[in-house]
């Protein structure tokens, strides 16, 4: 069965009602973290997840032991999740948010170039030739888009010789492991995994932006006072990533 023109033309202003209507029923007035049994939908990446999202539950934790969470991967169109109402929260740099929903500053993040300890790169500067002349490993999403690192490589004409791929940052670190690979990854995560991995940290031999991870919601929970606790707490939880 296929839907007729006339159910076509329908199905945002559809969509948008049964948002609406379950944004009312499921918001509570009150809301208290020690009392709630909500369960939160986020769509974040593994960096994020890796990163943040521990600190996050920290505070949390203190709370509540009530609060459940499922955390959902990254998509090509993430902010669509938002408006069907499939997720509360979506963390992801602004060219993937929504224009029609709120959204704020959560944290800056630097990129970084990670390299085995045991390497022929230990001890060593990292300059653009060693960096150029390196086998490297790179993430590449599921989805098939290119990655905010890999647009600015591309940008500056930077050419790498990529050894293998992977479809998480987080497994980046390990498999550099043992070898001469390079990774490009962010200064966070490669902090994050320096406590358990011998990886040396270098800084990338040329300059990109920062990127700049952003928080979102459908316009609907604006005064959700279960979200907007959520949101407190990420905030708090980004400060300690500074």
């Amino acid at each position: 069965m296929e839907l007729t023109p006339r159910a076509q033309s329908m199905k945002h202003s559809v969509r948008d009602i049964l948002v609406r209507v379950e944004a009312t029923v499921s918001t509570d007035i009150l809301f208290d973290p020690s009392q709630s049994t909500r369960k939160f939908r986020i769509i974040l990446s593994d960096f994020v997840m890796s990163t943040l999202i521990p600190r996050v539950l920290e505070l949390i934790d203190i709370k509540s032991t009530g609060i459940s969470f499922s955390f959902l991967p990254q998509i090509e169109t993430p902010h669509l999740a938002i408006e069907k109402g499939d997720a509360d929260l979506l963390v992801a740099p602004e060219p993937l948010l929504s224009t029609e929903h709120p959204n704020e500053h959560l944290f800056n993040e630097r990129y970084v170039c990670i390299t085995c300890a045991q390497s022929r790169h230990h001890g060593q500067e990292m300059n653009l030739a060693r960096y150029c002349g390196a086998r490297h490993v790179k993430m590449v999403p599921s989805t098939g888009a290119a990655t905010f690192e890999q647009k600015w490589v591309e940008k500056l004409g930077i050419e790498r010789d990529i050894a293998l791929t992977s479809y998480t940052f987080s497994s980046l670190p390990h498999l550099i492991m043992g070898s001469d690979r390079i990774a490009t990854v962010h200064e966070q995560l490669a902090e994050t995994y320096k406590e358990s991995l011998p990886i040396d940290i270098h800084p990338l031999p040329f300059d990109i932006p920062m990127l700049e991870e952003r928080i979102q919601w459908h316009a609907y929970r604006d005064q959700d006072p279960g979200i907007q606790w959520l949101v407190e707490m990420m905030r708090r939880a980004a400060k300690e990533l500074l």
